[in-house]
């Protein structure tokens, strides 16, 4: 694999530039050789697979950042990247009476990302103990998938973002915040392969899109001595959860259902909602010098519509 990555400040007067440019590509290359044998050790059948991947994603961001006032700060930006994964598989079994060729639906399959980001934020302190942080920013994006899948999918979302915090006393601190994620989508749950050893289907699904959420968060910073608590409490408002979907492929013979080819792959279900409590609590330890001890804990409660 290769790693590139470049980070370039400047000041423009009032104005602080940052620019970031990442250049990364990898390549896997997996084979496996099964021979499937009786008790008695006589060769039933055997498979041979061979997966090719070769990926990459170019990403460059800019952003200029000023303060306006003691209290008031703006940064505004934009972030455009390319993302491909390019997979070949061939899969092989014999039974007895030569090799035979398997074709495992999307699983020759060439994915380009093309994708932009608009971005810009606020920070202003209304008085010494009180900050608030605005954020607004929009992202699009195009899906290209040429082989097994040949389809152009089209995505934009708005990502809005607010914060209110509070401090008290020296060292702690409370918050409010509320915002809307967007998850990342993996290139690896949109082409499929073969689990040899386990006879099934690690399926691929072109029409997964990226799994949404806006989020309600209160979280407070506590110390205490040499102790620290930090307890946030947040609720997820979810669309287009991601989990497992039913995918059925036609196996190149359409109304013929006996030929069908039905296997599970990453896609998107119906909505949900997750409550969930964090509590992380750090202190020290007496008898190890310089030692803390960290405690970390959660309570969640889910619920999700599953069709």
């Amino acid at each position: 694999g290769l790693e590139v990555g470049l980070n370039y400040d400047r000041d423009f007067g009032p104005w602080q530039m940052g620019l970031i440019g990442l250049v990364n590509r990898r390549t896997y290359l997996s084979t496996e050789d099964v021979d499937i044998e009786d008790g008695f050790g006589a060769l039933l059948e055997q498979q041979f697979q061979e997966v090719d991947q070769e990926s990459g994603e170019t990403i460059l961001r800019g952003s200029l950042a000023r303060s306006i006032t003691s209290r008031h700060r703006i940064e505004f930006g934009a972030e455009a990247a390319f993302n491909t994964l390019d997979q070949s598989l061939s899969f092989i079994y014999d039974v007895g009476g030569g090799p035979v060729t398997v074709s495992i639906p999307n699983s020759n399959v060439l994915v380009e990302e093309e994708r932009a980001e608009l971005f810009g934020s606020h920070t202003w302190q209304p008085a010494d103990r009180w900050s608030v942080e605005s954020r607004l920013a929009w992202e699009t994006s195009t899906l290209t998938f040429t082989g097994d899948a040949d389809q152009t999918v089209e995505l934009s979302f708005w990502k809005p973002s607010i914060q209110l915090s509070h401090t008290i006393g020296a060292n702690n601190q409370l918050r409010f915040r509320l915002y809307r994620d967007v998850g990342q989508l993996d290139f690896g749950d949109f082409v499929s392969a073969a689990s040899v050893a386990d006879a099934l289907i690690d399926g691929g699904n072109p029409d997964l899109v990226p799994q949404t959420a806006w989020i309600a968060e209160l979280g407070a910073d506590l110390r205490f001595g040499s102790a620290a608590l930090g307890l946030t409490l947040s609720h997820h408002r979810l669309s287009d959860v991601a989990d497992l979907v039913k995918i059925v492929d036609d196996n190149g013979t359409p109304g013929n259902p006996a030929d069908d080819i039905t296997f599970d792959a990453p896609g998107n279900i119906g909505d949900g909602e997750i409550t969930r409590l964090d509590v992380n609590l750090s202190m020290p330890v007496s008898f190890i010098p310089g030692g803390r001890l960290t405690i970390e804990g959660f309570l969640r409660d889910t619920e999700v519509t599953d069709p």
